[in-house]
């Protein structure tokens, strides 16, 4: 298996194999295509480790901790994924994927700076007049479904790297909410694209994958763009064999789609500031680079389809990936000072 790719299902179907090994009954998210596409796109060292320990470790107790670890990791990514492309106060049908979310006076102003940052134009095609992007939805005070999730997402330390997790605790403060409302209405929080790139940022076909800085004394950070293909798996609710090879399974890119393109996959982008804190958050990137990729590996549907809430998510992957009845989404703005609902 001199193929990283190859090398990488075996150990995911390893992993699999020896959840299973004291005749456990799996829970339904240890099986569904959001947790095969999280150890997909994981560092292979940390499959390896992950192996390791579940092979060896001799304690009952430290045993049942793992697991219970890897069952919390795989519930709770597809409410991650709906977190991350999904406003809670308001979003446009018309407006073809363009996100709008609550306006404050303190968020045009961090809107100017990253607009100065990047020169006024789209940091990848270098057009003029671009939209302000968030890399992290900002948060609102009222976001305890949100506090939750993310609460729970930090806990799973062998999965994102315990320095990785204590930054985003630092910088996303789950538990003080008016932190956190400060640290995403930051201009380190966005990004300049142009309108046809952020269609395709809000819908998560467009993915910026942060790589090494360069040996450049003056701060810089440098982004390689990813157009992401999905897999024909319905969603990452779904159930899917962790043996499976996903270059086998996505689905064929129409020409029509693909030409249009204003930059081409592998495009490196760089973005420079007068101080490393000025330009965009590299966790946060890595955050968003890591859950796009799960939800592309995982038929990249409508993150609509996701609940929020603990036992509805259950209950999707019980039903193998499909929620009882069709869900239409009811916008309530933030004008009207309510939450947003969901009618089933």
């Amino acid at each position: 298996m001199n193929d990283e790719m190859d090398i990488r299902i075996w150990l995911v179907s390893e992993i699999r194999e020896n959840y299973d090994n004291e005749g456990r009954q799996p829970q339904p998210a240890i099986t569904s295509a959001g947790f095969w596409g999280f150890l997909m796109v994981l560092d292979i060292c940390v499959l390896w480790e992950l192996l390791h320990e579940l092979q060896t470790l001799p304690v009952v107790e430290k045993r049942s901790l793992m697991i219970r670890s890897l069952e919390s990791t795989a519930h709770v990514l597809p409410r991650l994924i709906r977190i991350l492309l999904g406003p809670f106060l308001a979003e446009e049908p018309h407006a073809l994927g363009a996100l709008r979310y609550s306006e404050h006076p303190r968020h045009q102003l961090e809107r100017v700076k990253a607009l100065s940052r990047d020169g006024g134009l789209c940091v990848a095609t270098h057009t003029a007049n671009p939209d302000v992007c968030y890399i992290f939805p900002p948060a609102t005070q009222k976001d305890n479904v949100r506090t939750t999730v993310l609460w729970n997402s930090f806990k799973l330390k062998w999965a994102w790297g315990s320095d990785l997790c204590h930054r985003l605790e630092q910088k996303l403060e789950f538990g003080k909410t008016e932190r956190c409302w400060d640290t995403t209405n930051k201009a380190a929080n966005m990004i300049c694209l142009s309108r046809q790139l952020q269609r395709s940022w809000a819908r998560g076909h467009l993915a910026l994958e942060p790589l090494e800085s360069s040996s450049s004394s003056a701060p810089m950070l440098r982004l390689k763009v990813h157009w992401l293909r999905r897999t024909r798996i319905p969603s990452a609710a779904s159930t899917v064999s962790f043996s499976a090879d996903p270059r086998q399974m996505f689905v064929h890119e129409d020409e029509r789609f693909v030409a249009p393109r204003p930059i081409e996959d592998g495009h490196i982008i760089e973005i420079a500031a007068d101080s490393e804190d000025q330009l965009p958050d590299r966790d946060l990137l890595q955050f968003r680079w890591v859950l796009l990729r799960v939800h592309a590996l995982s038929g990249a549907p409508d993150h609509r389809v996701y609940p929020l809430d603990y036992e509805t998510m259950s209950e999707m992957m019980i039903n193998g990936g499909m929620r009882q009845t069709v869900i239409q989404t009811v916008i309530r703005y933030h004008e009207t000072g309510r939450r947003t609902y969901y009618a089933e």
